[in-house]
């Protein structure tokens, strides 16, 4: 079995052109599960969301966009986050958990995954480019 490496230069690509891409967008945290692929409709409730400015330029395959006192829209549970671009188109989509449980790879850390119309959100969404893939 063959894997593909990449290289920092590769993988610093990657994640500054999804950062590119999500520049303008919003991180949405939403009710449910998520549908099989981003691609897909979701008919579930946006409880909260982050409105995305422009990314720093990728360190070792990585970006991050920190955010703070976002206002939770409505009352619900968590299940999941969505990335989309300035058009509303969505590119990722990906687990939560809370700051108690175990971390997700791939998962945003939330203080509760019980959230309440008015109740401040801080955090950081990340991606990271991997460096090897099967």
């Amino acid at each position: 079995m063959t894997a593909t490496r990449q290289s920092n230069l590769a993988v610093n690509a990657l994640a500054d052109a999804l950062g590119v891409l999500l520049t303008g967008g919003a991180l949405q945290f939403l009710t449910g599960d998520p549908p099989a692929q981003p691609d897909d409709a979701s008919a579930e409730s946006v409880l909260a969301q982050v409105d995305f400015g422009s990314f720093a330029p990728a360190e070792d395959g990585l970006i991050e966009y920190p955010f703070a006192s976002v206002a939770v829209q409505a009352d619900g549970t968590v299940g999941w986050w969505r990335a989309l671009d300035a058009d509303a188109a969505p590119l990722l989509d990906g687990p939560v958990y809370a700051t108690e449980d175990p971390p997700v790879v791939g998962g945003i850390e939330v203080s509760s995954l019980t959230l309440s119309d008015g109740q401040v959100l801080t955090g950081t969404f990340r991606y990271q480019a991997p460096k090897a893939a099967a």
